[in-house]
């Protein structure tokens, strides 16, 4: 089943700025938070699902905002890795 692009950025969207709202959650919660999401868009990148250059500079940003998350430093060096030129998603 195909998924709207609208869509899937939008949820992602939401996803990030929940995450960035937990602040005040009892400790470890956004940085549980964050690592879960952090995985969840590698392998939404991975299968292209999404393509990353929709979300280019929100990801990022999250990514930076989360640098002490493993999972997250991790995206960060995938999407530097990744060719804007280059990067199609044919859906």
């Amino acid at each position: 089943m195909e998924m709207p692009k609208e869509f899937l950025t939008f949820y992602l969207t939401g996803c990030i700025d929940q995450i960035e709202k937990l602040k005040d959650a009892p400790y470890g919660i956004q940085t549980r938070m964050a690592r879960i999401l952090s995985t969840f868009l590698r392998s939404l990148i991975k299968s292209k699902t999404l393509n990353p250059i929709d979300m280019y500079i929100e990801l990022q940003a999250f990514c930076i905002k989360f640098m002490d998350v493993q999972e997250a430093a991790s995206l960060f060096k995938m999407l530097k890795g990744i060719d804007p030129e280059n990067y199609n998603i044919d859906k």
